[in-house]
Protein backbone atom coordinates (compact mmCIF):
# COMPACT_ATOMS: atom_id res chain seq x y z
CA UNK A 1 0.00 0.00 0.00
CA UNK A 2 1.14 3.42 -0.75
CA UNK A 3 1.13 5.96 1.90
CA UNK A 4 0.37 9.39 2.00
CA UNK A 5 3.05 11.59 1.28
CA UNK A 6 2.70 14.49 3.54
CA UNK A 7 5.06 16.91 1.46
CA UNK A 8 3.83 16.00 -1.77
CA UNK A 9 0.66 17.08 -0.62
CA UNK A 10 1.43 20.31 1.20
CA UNK A 11 3.68 21.03 -2.72
CA UNK A 12 0.37 20.86 -4.23
CA UNK A 13 -1.31 23.05 -1.71
CA UNK A 14 1.08 25.63 -2.23
CA UNK A 15 1.36 25.33 -5.92
CA UNK A 16 -2.33 25.66 -6.09
CA UNK A 17 -3.49 29.31 -7.75
CA UNK A 18 -7.03 29.03 -6.78
CA UNK A 19 -9.73 28.05 -4.86
CA UNK A 20 -10.59 24.88 -6.93
CA UNK A 21 -6.92 23.83 -7.32
CA UNK A 22 -6.86 23.66 -3.18
CA UNK A 23 -10.19 21.73 -3.31
CA UNK A 24 -8.79 19.20 -5.72
CA UNK A 25 -5.87 18.74 -4.06
CA UNK A 26 -7.59 18.37 -0.37
CA UNK A 27 -9.79 15.62 -2.24
CA UNK A 28 -6.73 14.10 -3.67
CA UNK A 29 -5.37 14.31 -0.17
CA UNK A 30 -8.73 12.65 1.63
CA UNK A 31 -8.88 9.68 -1.16
CA UNK A 32 -5.45 8.76 -0.15
CA UNK A 33 -5.64 8.98 3.64
CA UNK A 34 -9.14 6.61 3.21
CA UNK A 35 -7.49 3.99 0.72
CA UNK A 36 -4.66 4.24 3.77
CA UNK A 37 -7.31 3.31 6.29
CA UNK A 38 -9.52 0.97 4.10
CA UNK A 39 -12.16 3.25 4.02
CA UNK A 40 -12.39 4.15 0.14
CA UNK A 41 -15.62 4.16 -1.60
CA UNK A 42 -14.29 2.32 -4.64
CA UNK A 43 -15.30 -1.01 -5.42
CA UNK A 44 -11.16 -2.65 -4.96
CA UNK A 45 -10.92 -0.97 -1.42
CA UNK A 46 -14.28 -2.63 -0.54
CA UNK A 47 -13.63 -5.83 -1.97
CA UNK A 48 -9.63 -5.14 0.66
CA UNK A 49 -11.91 -4.60 3.41
CA UNK A 50 -14.46 -7.47 3.13
CA UNK A 51 -11.74 -9.67 3.07
CA UNK A 52 -9.60 -8.25 5.90
CA UNK A 53 -12.61 -8.62 8.26
CA UNK A 54 -13.76 -12.15 7.29
CA UNK A 55 -9.83 -12.39 8.18
CA UNK A 56 -9.82 -10.78 10.92
CA UNK A 57 -13.53 -12.82 12.20
CA UNK A 58 -11.87 -15.97 11.47
CA UNK A 59 -8.78 -14.94 13.90
CA UNK A 60 -11.37 -14.09 16.87
CA UNK A 61 -13.26 -17.17 16.20
CA UNK A 62 -10.00 -19.64 16.24
CA UNK A 63 -8.96 -17.39 19.72
CA UNK A 64 -12.08 -18.10 20.98
CA UNK A 65 -11.79 -22.11 20.23
CA UNK A 66 -8.51 -21.97 21.55
CA UNK A 67 -9.43 -20.49 25.32
CA UNK A 68 -12.29 -23.22 25.44
CA UNK A 69 -9.63 -26.01 24.72
CA UNK A 70 -7.48 -24.52 27.33
CA UNK A 71 -10.06 -24.15 30.25
CA UNK A 72 -10.03 -26.55 32.76
CA UNK A 73 -12.02 -29.41 33.49
CA UNK A 74 -13.19 -30.25 36.86
CA UNK A 75 -13.03 -33.73 37.60
CA UNK A 76 -16.32 -34.53 38.33
CA UNK A 77 -17.12 -33.48 34.22
CA UNK A 78 -17.08 -35.91 32.13
CA UNK A 79 -20.06 -34.79 29.58
CA UNK A 80 -19.30 -31.73 27.44
CA UNK A 81 -22.58 -30.60 26.46
CA UNK A 82 -22.86 -29.77 22.97
CA UNK A 83 -23.11 -25.96 21.96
Amino acid sequence: MHSVQPLDKLQALEGAKSLEEVTAAHSRFVVAVQRQCLLAPDKTWKLIEGVVVQILNQVLHFAELQQKLNKPVSSDVWYIEPE
